[in-house]
């Protein structure tokens, strides 16, 4: 059975303006700007797509490029890029962005449509394949680019995955306080004895990982001003994010 459970999305902050609207299936909230959350398992469906309609809303046709970065990726995962007319094999790299050339064109995407010159849909489509027997966590970003590589938008793909996990896990429950945050961030783990948290920054780097027991004060002095990601995850549980300011 395919088990695919869509997570809260987040705000992904410090990029450029919005020129279109990014939607999961074409349907829905605009996604651009922020990270999407997907928990797939061991009997889920694979590769995983994760299908982003692009709506072209910036006034006049565009030709665009997508660059793929893989900001937190263990080594065995493998992932493929659709974008049209193709699906592009990224062979692993940190950073691929699909073709522009003769023989290989970046569509045009027509001036308010999801639609490009070829009649084609402009479909985003992630395909990525989880690697190994463990429980492992990765995290994308797809920067939509004009053919100079000029940053247009962007949202980003979190996936964990989780090699048995049960319909019915639960989630922790996570305190994260003052927020925004100066010096210091106490977090709080309820429910559980013991868990890692993790403090990412809106690129996927991770600044800090400590184990706790309960509940622990992680300095952030020397962290940049900015938006962050606290994630707790504890074995048997659903992992659990929250955003944080640190403003100096």
């Amino acid at each position: 059975m395919k088990k695919i459970i869509l997570g809260i999305l987040v705000i992904f902050a410090g990029l450029s303006v919005s020129a279109q609207i990014i939607q999961i299936d074409g349907v829905g909230n605009d996604v651009s700007g922020t990270i999407v959350d997907v928990t797939i398992d061991g009997n889920s469906v694979l590769p995983l797509e994760v299908k982003f309609v692009v709506t072209n809303d910036t006034g006049s046709d565009q030709k665009w490029r997508i660059q793929r970065v893989r900001n937190n990726v263990p080594g065995d995962w493998a992932d493929y890029l659709c974008w049209p007319p193709s699906c592009y094999p990224t062979q692993g790299v940190q950073t691929f962005i699909t073709p522009s050339s003769a023989t290989s064109p970046a569509p045009t995407i027509l001036d308010g449509t999801s639609q490009t010159n070829d009649g084609l849909t402009a479909e985003m489509k992630p395909q990525i394949t989880p690697g190994g027997t463990a429980d492992s966590f990765a995290e994308f970003t797809y920067y939509i680019t004009d053919i100079a590589g000029n940053l247009v938008d962007s949202v980003g793909l979190r996936v964990f995955y989780f090699v048995g996990l049960e319909e019915n896990v639960p989630a922790i429950g996570l305190t994260v306080s003052p927020n925004p945050a100066t010096d210091n961030i106490n977090v709080n783990a309820e429910g559980v004895s013991s868990a890692i948290v993790k403090v990412v920054d809106v690129l996927g780097n991770e600044v800090r990982k400590i184990k706790i027991q309960g509940q622990c004060k992680i300095d952030v002095l020397d962290l940049n001003n900015g938006v962050y990601f606290v994630i707790l995850e504890a074995e048997g549980f659903k992992p659990v994010n929250k955003k944080i300011v640190i403003r100096h």
